[in-house]
């Protein structure tokens, strides 16, 4: 027995020692090279890369911008190989190649919608328009990027999977860039949702639920199709959406320092690894510290010395739905999509000058059309960003924006002379019908793309300059100024966060970083507890629940017992409102857009709305019980209905979806505060009885142009891909607390980083 013992004491200490040797291994061949030296043929000059405490690059060529993209190319490859692959894979139809038949709708979907197919021909088209210099940045981050692909060490990812990497091609870039641009656009579940409502409800109900001076137009009400059908459409399915976001610039005369200030905090579905890549770009004519889509060489949003700008999504309507039932100017193209371990399959696809045709996606046989402004001649998003980086004063900011179309994003500016800005970036169309409805081929504002007098002016528009009041907030509400609902077409988030962040902004004569910094942790659930309280009062119930539940001052806390209780009593109380009117998988569309909270608070802010049918109480007593026995058979007493032990923030990786990779590649979960709604915007999925996070500020940035060399920012996880990376998740922790690190643009400072590589020709 003895032996035995002793046998099984060698066998562990040798497993422990096997398994700490592979992971000393795996760290040291996995993970990316911050010291030393790589020779990158495709320079035509050395190049420095310095790495901060956090894994951020800080690139410089002394000889030309080519080097620096050739080598910032190779960087990011180096810190996010897989993710580059798999966007790349995204983009086109193809993840069915590396997970076999489970993602075969997926790919359906992203071919049906034809987004590589559309871009490719984009390009083909434009590419000699374009500005040179951006092709030439774009090539030689290419030619950086697959330099890594041939020599760089396989991510352990791509090991497991058994699978090869594959050259990046400029289609790639912009194959992907469409698949984000979707991913911030859920136009066509209003579209289809608000049209099937207007088949079953009265004119006063139609009124309250869109807004009379739309409700009013001319409609043609028409019952499309399959909602069941529509969620694969749904972008979650495949890729982290935009889900809002805030930001706000700050005057010299708001900002406590007398100097411009920009804030933001983009709201994505979280991922792991994180949506960003932080980088700072250095050489002689260019200079740029931005966050990065990894497979997008241009930043989205960034800063330098002189101006730094800011993104939220507008949700402006982009995505119309079309019928034609007389199927002119129909071509088809053949996609074949290879399936791993299984036979490839094919199919047939048809286009419009519109767009696609979606007809088997939303299992319909009308002639359904995507509309989408992303696939027009005229859209060129891609150098927008390219200028907005190149921008160096307000009027070339202005000429940045107007070369995109879609997605529609709110940018906000701020610069080192104090000024401060924001416009949408997005196409209008004169509307002759409700911008909400399925609309039919053949109506003029979808006859000729090339007729500009078929879209809203410029100075139309929505735009501010330097406002009096000295700040500009944007929290994806409708258009502050400058807006006509009947013009401007988009589905705006409900305003709980606009008014929270509001009410600091205006409370404060002077606004310092410190208060911008609890701004973005703000825990007000704007009017929720007042209509709590409301909602409460004729209920019928046990007390000490009722006290309990009435104790919410409308702080979204962990500690706190009433906010998920709060979600799950409007979700039973809309249930009710709508089980005559749709049915479960149109609820659940209806649901997933920004019409369903701002017209389920405006319900019980009114009830003597039509809507409830005189039935106020009476729903709302029954809503309740459903309420009560959910929560008591699915979380226990009152005791466990804290809203930290119900929601909580796993960062999940690709593979992490299968146990036990979970335990290697995914972080969490974490109990977090905030919420739906909330400016701390920890984002739950409403109407599914969980509350599980989905998504929530993909970066915080905090810049000050008195100090911009030392600006702030922060990821949720880290900067690097690679799981074996000493910085894949050394930023989750300050990231839960609110705490920022430095975003230095000081190049005394940044030449003292330990962690330096050097690149040379040869």
């Amino acid at each position: 027995m003895k032996k035995i013992i002793r046998r099984l004491k060698y066998f562990s200490f040798f497993l422990i020692v096997v398994f700490a040797g592979l992971y000393f291994f795996s760290r040291i061949y996995f993970s990316p090279t911050y010291k030393g030296q790589i020779v990158l043929p495709e320079l035509s000059a050395s190049t420095n890369v310095y790495y901060d405490d956090f894994g951020i690059p800080h690139i410089s060529s002394i000889s030309n911008r080519s080097d620096l993209y050739k080598t910032f190319g190779y960087i990011v490859m180096q810190d996010r190989f897989f993710q580059i692959q798999m966007q790349k894979m995204i983009g086109s139809g193809r993840l069915s190649e590396w997970f076999g038949i489970k993602t075969i709708e997926t790919d359906k979907t992203i071919r049906s919608i034809g987004i590589k197919h559309y871009m490719t021909k984009w390009y083909a088209k434009n590419k000699v328009k374009l500005n040179p210099e951006l092709v030439s940045d774009l090539n030689s981050w290419l030619a950086g990027v697959n330099a890594c692909v041939k020599s760089c060490p396989k991510p352990i990812e791509m090991v497991l999977l058994d699978i090869k990497p594959e050259m990046i091609t400029a289609e790639d870039v912009l194959a992907f860039s469409g698949i984000m641009s979707f991913s911030f656009s859920k136009a066509y579940f209003n579209d289809a949702v608000l049209t099937k409502l207007s088949t079953e409800i009265s004119q006063t109900e139609l009124n309250e639920l869109v807004g009379e001076a739309i409700a009013n137009k001319k409609l043609n009400k028409t019952s499309l199709f399959n909602f069941k059908s529509l969620s694969e459409l749904d972008p979650e399915n495949f890729i982290p959406s935009l889900e809002g976001s805030q930001s706000w610039v700050l005057s010299p005369a708001k900002s406590a320092s007398g100097f411009a200030t920009l804030a933001n905090d983009p709201h994505i579905g979280y991922s792991n690894p994180s949506v960003w890549y932080e980088a700072h770009l250095k050489s002689p004519d260019f200079e740029l510290y931005g966050h990065f889509v990894p497979l997008i060489p241009f930043a989205l949003i960034g800063h330098n010395r002189d101006k730094a700008w800011a993104l939220t999504m507008s949700t402006s309507d982009e995505i119309d739905l079309l019928l034609d039932p007389d199927q002119s100017h129909y071509t088809e193209r053949v996609e074949k999509i290879k399936i791993k371990n299984a036979s490839p399959i094919e199919m047939v696809m048809q286009d419009t000058p519109f767009g696609p045709v979606i007809n088997h996606l939303l299992k319909s046989n009308q002639n359904a059309i995507m509309a989408w402004h992303y696939f027009r001649d005229d859209n060129n998003t891609l150098e927008a960003f390219y200028d907005l980086a190149h921008a160096k004063n307000l009027d070339q900011f202005y000429a940045a924006i107007k070369k995109g179309k879609a997605p529609g994003l709110n940018i906000s500016w701020a610069d080192k002379s104090g000024q401060i800005a924001w416009k949408i970036l997005g196409y209008f169309p004169k509307r002759s019908e409700p911008f909400w409805k399925i609309h039919t081929v053949g109506q003029k504002e979808f006859q000729a793309q090339s007729d500009q007098s078929l879209m809203l002016d410029d100075k139309d528009i929505p735009q501010l300059e330097n406002p009096s009041q000295g700040y500009i907030l944007s929290a994806n509400q409708k258009p502050p100024v400058n807006y006509d609902e009947t013009k401007i077409s988009g589905y705006w988030e409900p305003s709980d966060r606009f008014n929270a962040l509001k009410q600091v902004l205006e409370s404060n004569a002077k606004i310092d970083f410190v208060t911008q910094k609890k701004m973005f942790l703000n825990n007000h659930f704007y009017g929720a507890a007042d209509r709590f309280h409301k909602m409460l009062q004729p209920i019928k119930t046990d007390e000490q629940i009722k006290k309990i539940l009435l104790e919410w001052d409308g702080q979204a806390t962990l500690e706190n017992k009433s906010q998920g209780f709060y979600y799950i009593w409007i979700d039973n109380i809309m249930k009710i409102i709508f089980e005559k009117k749709l049915s479960q998988s149109e609820q659940e569309q209806f649901c997933s857009t920004s019409n369903y909270w701002k017209f389920a608070t405006y319900l019980i802010d009114h009830p003597a709305s039509t809507w409830w049918n005189d039935q106020y109480e009476m729903t709302l007593q029954k809503s309740f019980d459903q309420t009560l026995i959910y929560f008591q058979k699915s979380f226990g007493d009152t005791s466990s209905w804290s809203w930290g032990k119900l929601h909580q923030l796993e960062f999940e990786h690709p593979l992490g979806k299968v146990k036990p990779l979970n335990y290697l590649f995914n972080l969490g979960p974490y109990q977090v505060a905030g919420g739906y709604s909330v400016p701390n915007a920890y984002r739950h999925k409403l109407c599914t009885g969980a509350f599980n996070v989905s998504s929530g500020a993909s970066t915080r940035r905090l810049i000050d142009f008195k100090n911009i060399e030392e600006s702030l920012g922060i990821l949720p996880t880290g900067n690097s891909g690679v799981p074996f990376s000493k910085h894949y998740s050394d930023q989750v922790e300050m990231y839960l607390k609110g705490e920022f690190r430095p975003q230095t643009i000081n190049w005394e400072r940044i030449e003292k980083f330990p962690d330096h590589v050097k690149f040379s020709p040869k």
